[in-house]
């Protein structure tokens, strides 16, 4: 049987990006499914009782050393976004999750460009994702329908819940987070360090089983760093 991860994520976790290009590095290399969840991190805060680390001084501190080593590692030039706390605690990728549920339901074929977009807008451009107009240059390079809806709207709303609900209910508290099931096991695992882990537990041969020089492994990601300007 095939290996298959579900990945939980929000634009808000820099992690959640290295991660998710290790995925589909796999994914291209080694046919590695992978389908992903869009979700809020504040809702699994308030769903598990935890304050947001945004609003705890030493775990936000954590939090932007970790940037600034993650992106010296795998050569990605981010940065922390201009008012970054506001930015990236609650709501502020709000109306961000909630564009990438709609994809999700209509449009899964752009799901990962889609995202891959709004991570390069938010930790790349330093440009905002609030408004509609914020939204249209995304709708155009992702190659979505000109109706894509550009505000908060009930179907969108409710499919993060279900992504939230069910990562709850797999014991996640934070993103990233993944669910692998391989061989009639189920394993799930929080942050990007747990990838070799992960991979492992896909199923992977060795190769894979190491952090990936993004750039050399996907073309898509080098391809939006290219375009970064």
């Amino acid at each position: 049987m095939a290996a298959s991860v579900k990945f939980f994520y929000d634009i808000s976790s820099f992690p959640s990006w290295i991660l998710f290009e290790h995925l589909f590095a796999a994914h291209r290399t080694t046919g590695l499914s992978v389908h992903l969840k869009p979700i809020r991190s504040a809702a699994l805060y308030s769903m598990t009782g935890h304050k947001d680390p945004y609003y705890i001084v030493p775990f936000r501190n954590f939090i932007f050393k970790e940037v600034e080593q993650l992106s010296e590692l795998f050569g990605v030039p981010a940065a922390l976004p201009t008012d970054c706390e506001k930015r990236l605690s609650s709501p502020g990728t709000l109306r961000a999750q909630n564009f990438l549920a709609h994809v999700q339901i209509k449009h899964p074929e752009c799901l990962e460009v889609a995202s891959r977009l709004l991570w390069k807008r938010l930790w790349i451009q330093d440009l905002e994702l609030q408004s509609e107009e914020d939204f249209h240059e995304v709708v155009r390079e992702a190659c979505l329908a000109s109706n894509v809806p550009l505000s908060e709207n009930f179907e969108s709303l409710s499919q993060l819940k279900i992504n939230e609900t069910e990562a709850f209910n797999s014991g996640a508290y934070t993103t990233p987070f993944c669910i692998v099931d391989y061989e009639d096991e189920t394993s799930s695992f929080h942050g990007v360090d747990r990838w070799p882990i992960i991979a492992r537990k896909a199923g992977l041969d060795s190769p894979h089983r190491g952090f990936y020089s993004l750039k050399a492994f996907n073309h898509l990601f080098f391809k939006a760093l290219e375009t970064s300007d």
